[in-house]
């Protein structure tokens, strides 16, 4: 279990790397994606801590927050139009999705479940009806995110490994 103190100094790393590398030339990124990456790495930690101790509602809101996080990541990098039936269907999505861990979490909450599948189930339909699922334009830009925000990927994926690794030596 991360400790409060831990959690904020994680958290402060977060926001103020992609800061520090913005403003030393190594990356180029709106403040925008710079909310996006501190939500995405916020919510995982949020999730993390909570995942498996029965408390239901960090687990919902650290999968909301880590999935606004990569919402507004994909809208930001992606350049896709923000419209309202994708701000409807995300939001179902976003929901829907921490609802299910929710259930995952505490599986005697069935009527949990079936409020995701109901909430998933629309935001689906919604993203289908409305053109919203354009896969081919998003692998198309993947290719120029990874090689845009490189180092700043790098140093997240090294956060979660150290974060990982004092949490497994801290327990023994």
């Amino acid at each position: 279990m991360i400790h409060s103190n831990t959690f904020i100094k994680y958290s402060a790393l977060l926001i103020l790397l992609p800061l520090f590398l913005q403003v030393f030339g190594f990356i180029k990124i709106s403040f925008l994606t710079i909310f996006s990456f501190a939500a995405f790495f916020s919510g995982l930690l949020i999730f993390y801590n909570s995942f498996g101790t029965k408390h239901v509602l960090p687990v919902f809101i650290g999968t909301g927050v880590f999935l606004v996080g990569v919402f507004t990541f994909l809208v930001e990098s992606f350049l896709i139009d923000f419209t309202l039936p994708l701000g409807f269907a995300a939001t179902f999505y976003i929901i829907g999705f921490s609802l299910l861990l929710v259930f995952v979490e505490d599986v005697k909450r069935k009527k949990v479940f079936y409020m995701a599948a109901i909430l998933l189930t629309a935001s689906t339909i919604i993203s289908v009806f409305t053109g919203n699922l354009n896969l081919t334009r998003f692998f198309v830009s993947l290719v120029e995110v990874v090689q845009e925000y490189w180092l700043l990927l790098l140093s997240a994926v090294a956060t979660i490994l150290f974060l990982y690794y004092e949490q497994t030596h801290s327990k023994k």
